[in-house]
């Protein structure tokens, strides 16, 4: 039995979502479900697609766009486990991935939510590559949010470390 849903909304872009599709399968040793919902692309080459995959996949099509949090809430209703991840479909999962954030969900009953540790990609516009772009939300004295670690080296011992309850998560846009 799978330990855990992963959600990917999709619209267009149908070499994203196919790099994000193989990612997963080479980076994820963790048994998942793979939900993938179709937000009304009118790319019929992200409908080709995504018919073309197992049948383990679970396939879900919104006939019109929806949009990011509709079309999440769609996909949840259509889960089987507590667990549930969503990805946006750019991501590119690294190995082991998935395993971090499950050992800490297991370590602890009353853990919630889990954020991930995300990278800029190597070829952002900054150039950064292998830096913080996000590992948890801190509010300041002002009550400003701000990404902890943010561009800090993602092999920093304090980054690689740092597990702690933090005030909020988000996920990338």
């Amino acid at each position: 039995m799978q330990k855990v849903d992963i959600i990917i909304p999709v619209f267009q872009k149908v070499e994203l979502l196919q790099k994000c599709v193989g990612k997963l399968e080479s980076s994820t040793m963790v048994d998942y479900r793979l939900t993938l919902i179709d937000d009304g692309s009118p790319n019929k080459a992200v409908q080709e697609y995504i018919k073309q995959l197992p049948v383990s996949v679970n396939k879900l099509r919104n006939f019109q766009n929806l949009g990011f949090p509709e079309t999440v809430n769609k996909a949840v209703k259509n889960t089987y486990n507590d667990r549930i991840v969503v990805l946006n479909q750019d991501t590119e999962a690294m190995p082991g991935w998935l395993d971090v954030m499950m050992e800490v969900m297991d370590q602890e009953s009353k853990i919630g939510i889990v954020g991930p540790l995300l990278l800029f990609h190597p070829q952002t516009k900054n150039g950064i590559g292998s830096h913080v772009q996000h590992a948890g939300l801190v509010f300041n004295y002002r009550k400003m949010p701000w990404h902890r670690f943010l561009n800090w080296p993602a092999d920093h011992p304090r980054v690689q470390k740092y597990t702690d309850e933090l005030q909020a998560v988000t996920g990338a846009c």
